[in-house]
């Protein structure tokens, strides 16, 4: 139904799951080994990063609830008070495909897509102007599934656009709110 719309923004979407999950628990290894190197060792981190070290690649969703879960804790403690919004925005729960906005009662119905889900084969099928956002400090979606989106993207070069909020978590618009806002703009204005 491309010929409905005049384009496509993705804010710090998965389009491969196992990327993504590869890429979030690498995100989280390495920042917890920066808190240990500043001398931050507790036993809650050194616990978290033993259980990513268990799993060298998510194959069922207990491996997937620790990756993603120790993502959001790295999460909390990366983007702690760098919030521009007054309260907490109420999109947040809506922000992991298996944070509290999810049906989580289904998730074994799921299972196959959320661990082995990789679009990356229909994503040539997309030739609509796309605007690809993602933040630099998010370890629930690192930037690298923008990276690859951009990639199997079938949009033209020019009509195709990878933007990466260096000091933005995975709720985009609470951080650089300007900046997510500015970029929005352009792109509406440029291709409504």
């Amino acid at each position: 139904n491309q010929s409905l719309f005049n384009g496509w923004i993705e804010l710090a979407g998965a389009n491969n799951y196992p990327l993504n999950w590869s890429s979030s628990r690498g995100f989280s290894i390495d920042y917890i080994q920066k808190l240990f190197s500043n001398g931050a060792r507790t036993p809650e981190w050194q616990d978290r990063l033993e259980a990513l070290q268990q799993i060298a690649t998510v194959t069922n969703l207990e491996e997937l609830f620790i990756v993603n879960g120790v993502a959001f804790q790295v999460a909390a403690e990366i983007n702690a008070g760098k919030r521009t919004f007054q309260r907490q925005s109420s999109f947040r729960v809506l922000s992991s495909p298996i944070g509290t906005g999810f049906q989580q009662h289904n998730l074994d119905k799921l299972e196959s897509l959320l661990v082995f889900g990789d679009l990356n084969p229909k994503m040539p099928e997309i030739t609509l102007p796309s605007l690809m956002i993602y933040g630099g400090e998010d370890p629930i979606v690192p930037s690298l599934s923008g990276v690859n989106a951009m990639e199997f993207l079938g949009t033209s070069v020019l009509d195709k656009r990878l933007v990466v909020l260096e000091n933005s978590g995975h709720t985009l618009w609470e951080f650089e709110r300007e900046e997510f806002f500015r970029e929005i703009r352009s792109f509406i204005q440029s291709y409504r």
